[in-house]
Formats: C-alpha cells, sequence, structure tokens
C-alpha cells in the first residue's frame, strides 16, 4: 500500500504482533524479578547506624510546618471569616481590633490642646 506520495508504509512505521502468551510471559517474568529483588532485601543485614539514619529521615517533619497551612496572602473577607473560626488557634495569629475602634477613657494632650484651638 503506497501513500499519495508514493512512500512505502514499513518506511515510516514497523508492526510487530505480539500473542497473549508473550504478553503474560513477559509479566510473570516481571513478578519473578519482583520477588528476587524482595527475596535479596529481606535477608540483607542492616547496621545499626543505617537504620537510625532511614528512621531519621522517615520520621523528619518540617520545621515551618504551620506556616505552610496558613495563607501567604488574605483579603479582608477571608480575615474576617477566619476571626469567626478561631484563627488564634487554626493558625496562632492574633487578630485584635484596630486601634481606632478601641474605646479610649482619657484625652492625651495633644488632643486637648487640638480641641481647645478650633
Amino acid at each position: 500500500m503506497y501513500l499519495k506520495n508514493k512512500i512505502k508504509n514499513s518506511d515510516i512505521f514497523e508492526l510487530n504482533v505480539v500473542s497473549k502468551a508473550e504478553i503474560l510471559n513477559a509479566g510473570t517474568e516481571r513478578e519473578e524479578e519482583r520477588k528476587d529483588v524482595l527475596n535479596e532485601i529481606t535477608h540483607r543485614k542492616i547496621s545499626n547506624e543505617n537504620i537510625e539514619k532511614i528512621k531519621n529521615i522517615l520520621e523528619w517533619e518540617y520545621k515551618y510546618k504551620d506556616s505552610t497551612e496558613m495563607p501567604s496572602e488574605l483579603s479582608v473577607s477571608k480575615i474576617k471569616e477566619l476571626s469567626k473560626d478561631n484563627a488564634e488557634e487554626k493558625f496562632g495569629i492574633t487578630l485584635k481590633k484596630p486601634n481606632f475602634l478601641v474605646e479610649k477613657t482619657e484625652l492625651t494632650p495633644a488632643e486637648k490642646g487640638t480641641i481647645m484651638h478650633l
């Protein structure tokens, strides 16, 4: 069979027919390899020093894990939502009222002077 530009199909691709038996044999060969590797690993002696190294690697925890759970940017709406959901406990941050919303009991001398000269 030829294409329009007179190139043979065999020049473009190769067709291989694989039987079901070949596929199943390849699977069993891989399984045998896997069993051999597992058998070798289970019978290998590991020093206590290497066991400690492996244990330290597997049990390592990122020092700033809490920081990865807190978003780096927050919208005002999200801050308000977090304040309702106990952000202090969840992220370890304190969301307090801004100073201008906190009630003052006394006027400062500067504020008294400003009022006098109005």
